[in-house]
């Protein structure tokens, strides 16, 4: 019976510590279509940012950056990959957490869908720009 206790209380642990939680986020006045269709991968990924190893900080600019470079050199569809936390204080997934905060307050971004498992999972999202006007 202890056992089983403490069984269970791990796997409790390690949910709150993996957040498989997916990120999802859509500009209002867009369509749900556009979110399946980034999420199928009918958007060519053009670009890519990799965030591992940055402080909340540095993560925030450069994605900021990126993805106002990226508008600008008319970019359509990126991947940022966030990780899963796993080397992260307390083990949680603090940049993933953020970045859905920041992309969905970038005037550019229109979709954000985590990837499907063999391109990152939720350790990654698909991020679909607006035409540059």
């Amino acid at each position: 019976q202890r056992v089983i206790e403490e069984l269970m209380m791990e796997s409790d642990e390690s949910a709150s510590f993996e957040s498989g939680d997916e990120l999802k986020f859509l500009r209002s006045g867009f369509s749900t279509r556009l979110l399946k269709k980034l999420r199928r991968g009918d958007y060519s990924i053009q670009d890519e940012l990799d965030l591992h190893g940055l402080v909340a900080g540095e993560a925030k600019q450069e994605t900021h950056g990126f993805i106002n470079e990226c508008a600008r050199d008319n970019v359509r569809a990126v991947r940022i990959v966030h990780g899963k936390g796993r080397n992260s204080a307390g083990r949680r997934p603090i940049l993933k957490n953020m970045l859905i905060g920041w992309l969905s307050k970038n005037q550019h971004v229109i979709a954000v869908v985590s990837t499907p498992a063999n391109d990152g999972g939720t350790g990654a999202v698909y991020v679909l720009l607006d035409k540059f006007k």
